[in-house]
C-alpha cells in the first residue's frame, strides 16, 4: 500500500525541521525563515504557508493538464498515463492543503472523471481516450464553477482541440 499523500508531507516537513535543527547544534547559528521562528508552532505556521494551499497544487495540475493534452497529441498513451497520475496526485496534495476543496473535487473528478479517463488511456484506443479526456476536462470546469473560480475556465488550456 502506497503511503498517503500526507504521510508523504509530513515525514518531508519532519526532515526538514530535523536537518534544520541539527544545523543549528552544529553551526550555532541561528538564521533562516524557519531556524528564526520562536517556537515549533511558529514555525510550522511558517512551512504551512510556504507550502501553500490548493492554488499551489492547481498550478502543478494545471502543468500536467497540458502535459496530457501534448501527450494525446502525440498519441503517446504511456506519457499521457504519467502525466494524468501526477495530476490527481497534484490534486489529492491539495485537498490535504485546503480540505474545503475535498468535496467537489472527489465526487467531479478524482471518483468520476479520472479513473474514467485513466481507463480510457490503458485501451490505447484514441477515439475513446478522446471522448474521455473531453468528459475529463469537463469536469474540471465544472468544479470550478462549484467552487466559485469559473473564471478559471478562460484560459487557453480548456480551448484545445485534440480531435
Amino acid at each position: 500500500m502506497r503511503r498517503s499523500a500526507y504521510s508523504v508531507l509530513v515525514v518531508g516537513l519532519a526532515a526538514i525541521v530535523v536537518l534544520a535543527s541539527s544545523w543549528i547544534a552544529v553551526s550555532g547559528e541561528r538564521k533562516g525563515w524557519l531556524t528564526d521562528a520562536p517556537d515549533d508552532a511558529t514555525r510550522w505556521a511558517r512551512m504551512e504557508k510556504y507550502v501553500g494551499g490548493f492554488s499551489t497544487a492547481m498550478a502543478v495540475v494545471g502543468d500536467r493538464f497540458v502535459s496530457v493534452q501534448g501527450a494525446l497529441k502525440d498519441e503517446n498513451w504511456q506519457l499521457a498515463r504519467y502525466h494524468w497520475r501526477y495530476l490527481k496526485r497534484a490534486t489529492e496534495q491539495g485537498i490535504l492543503r485546503r480540505p474545503k476543496r475535498a468535496a467537489n473535487t472527489n465526487a467531479m473528478f478524482l471518483e468520476t472523471a479520472w479513473p474514467e479517463f485513466d481507463a480510457a488511456l490503458q485501451t490505447a484506443d484514441k477515439a475513446v481516450i478522446l471522448s474521455a479526456y473531453e468528459d475529463a476536462a469537463a469536469a474540471c470546469q465544472s468544479c470550478h464553477v462549484a467552487e466559485n473560480v469559473d473564471f478559471m475556465n478562460d484560459q487557453p488550456m480548456f480551448r484545445v482541440e485534440l480531435k
